[in-house]
């Protein structure tokens, strides 16, 4: 099995990688406003809201494609919906910071602090088996990238399981 894994900076962005093959890109465009390509389509991230709690979501058209936004106004639950089905991210502490999208309340894909078995601080992803959009893993590493980066700064390692 092949790692997928995130490789750069907050600066010059960052490039999803599975085995060497690149599969996304993500970069800032400017505060709250973020790019990305995959498989030659550019997406949009944009920060919404006084707190920035909502993400809207857009194809290069400025279309909607989904826009998250928490369930109530302090919570750490959000709800949103995707190619006609319903998505909920929720924001754990599962020992470590977790950040995990369901469907049907499913696990599908998880961003998670964990350590290995030498107590090394090191950044997990869990994903279901099935053909998890590689916009919802952008989607997912831009909100959990700051989380990261608060921990190690800019040089991540990583673990990859199945869910």
């Amino acid at each position: 099995m092949n790692i997928k894994q995130w490789h750069g900076n907050t600066t010059d962005g960052y490039k999803f990688n599975e085995g060497g093959k690149p599969l996304a890109e993500l970069k800032q465009i400017a505060p709250g406003h973020f790019s990305s390509k995959i498989d030659g389509h550019e997406y949009h991230f944009e920060f919404k809201g006084f707190w920035h709690t909502t993400v809207k979501v857009s194809d290069r058209g400025n279309n909607s494609l989904f826009v998250v936004s928490p369930d109530k106004w302090y919570a750490n639950n959000y709800s949103f919906g995707f190619h006609n089905k319903q998505y909920k991210l929720l924001i754990q502490n599962n020992p470590m910071s977790e950040y995990l999208i369901t469907e049907n309340d499913e696990p599908l894909l998880s961003y998670a602090l964990a350590t290995d078995t030498n107590k090394m601080l090191l950044i997990r992803i869990k994903e279901k088996q099935t053909d998890v959009s590689l916009l919802l893993h952008t989607f997912l590493w831009l909100m959990f990238e700051p989380i990261a980066h608060e921990n190690f700064g800019s040089s991540y390692k990583w673990q990859y399981q199945d869910l």
